[in-house]
């Protein structure tokens, strides 16, 4: 950044002047507001690389103006935030790093650790910036190549089902085979429609361009849904499913939509996958650390510390040979529904195979139990 925009938010007019001033000297481009009201405008409407922010001041506080920042518009939520301030007591201190604030610096400001608070900051959220646009780009690029690849089986399918369909109809004798060749062909093209809403859905959510329409959640009543909508595929798949939900589950704060499409996404794409048991166990609970637990998987899957990243990557089994895991648009979806929800999906090793997925939901997402 040749000249970053930093934004004085000041209602004393001569310190702000000696803060803009300063920044000048500086080599930053400072904008001015003289309350968190016009703040908050001027933050909404030239996208400034930092902000420097009093606690005090008319029409909207510091406080205020940073909660409603961070809650009504994420999309400036990543700009560093210093707060300068007379008040110096530990629960104003507190109340600042509660709210997001980058750093609390007290008045009267020493402009030698400004001036190095500033600089730290901004080369913070540079290296922030970059790593994010280089695992979006990782991404962009796999989610195509996999895109390229996985539609390119059903299509073909759809092609060959459609092909022997027609001969058999240019026989004019509508049986049975011709029947279940139609269905197949209708079957295979809900599958493909599948896939491509969740490539496209999972490159939104990792774009930040889905809104997460969160309230609290009955986890339990929405998988019980899940599971209810799932047992006559498993049935027909030959899969014998088990299902162990804890009950009275603390609420969970979450998207209910997005929850309830990602848990079918999961339980219909684990009946078509190949497991050797052709059995399969759902597994909820919450953990000693809080967390909301979801799993998965085969009944032989151990749940040890050695969780791996959804990911195109390989990883490396005991005698040294690459065991491929899941990688399909299907579970990069999932992947994107956790990380909006500020939680994460793994998959656990079964025999040097694929043996489940693992979700987590973080302790911050886990409300109060329905019987509290």
């Amino acid at each position: 950044m040749k000249h970053p925009q930093v934004l004085c938010i000041e209602d004393e007019e001569d310190f702000r002047t000696s803060l803009v001033d300063f920044l000048k000297s500086e080599g930053y481009a400072p904008m001015e507001a003289k309350n968190g009201r016009e703040g908050l405008q001027v933050i909404t409407e030239n996208k400034p690389h930092l902000v420097l922010c009093d606690v005090s001041m008319p029409e909207m506080t510091g406080f205020q103006l940073l909660t409603e920042l961070r809650a009504f518009h994420p999309q400036h939520a990543h700009v560093p935030f210093i707060f300068l301030t007379a008040l110096g007591q530990k629960k104003d201190l507190m109340t600042g790093h509660m709210l997001g604030a980058d750093d609390y610096i007290l008045k009267p400001v020493d402009f030698d650790v400004l001036a190095v608070t500033i600089r730290a900051r901004l080369e913070q959220s540079e290296r922030q910036r970059k790593h994010i646009d280089n695992e979006m780009n990782v991404f962009r690029s796999l989610v195509l190549q996999m895109l390229a690849y996985e539609m390119r089986i059903p299509i073909n399918a759809v092609i060959g089902q459609s092909e022997l369909l027609r001969g058999r109809l240019q026989q004019i004798q509508l049986d049975e085979s011709a029947l279940r060749m139609a269905g197949g062909l209708r079957e295979l093209g809900h599958e493909l429609l599948s896939m491509l809403n969740n490539s496209v859905d999972a490159l939104a959510l990792a774009n930040g361009l889905v809104t997460l329409q969160e309230q609290p959640v009955d986890l339990e009543s929405l998988l019980w849904e899940c599971v209810q909508s799932f047992k006559m595929s498993a049935a027909c798949e030959g899969i014998r499913f088990q299902h162990s939900i804890e009950s009275n589950l603390p609420m969970l704060r979450a998207d209910p939509w997005l929850l309830s499409r990602m848990m079918l996404v999961l339980l219909f794409d684990a009946a078509r996958s190949k497991l050797a048991a052709r059995q399969m166990v759902l597994d909820v609970h919450t953990d000693t650390e809080g967390y909301m637990v979801v799993s998965l998987s085969d009944p032989k899957a151990t749940l040890n510390d050695r969780y791996h990243d959804i990911s195109p990557i390989t990883w490396e089994a005991e005698n040294g040979a690459a065991c491929p895991y899941p990688k399909g648009i299907n579970l990069q979806f999932v992947k994107a529904v956790m990380n909006a929800h500020g939680g994460n999906a793994s998959v656990m090793k079964l025999d040097n195979a694929f043996g489940g997925v693992v979700l987590r939901f973080p302790p911050e997402r886990v409300e109060k139990g329905r019987d509290q």
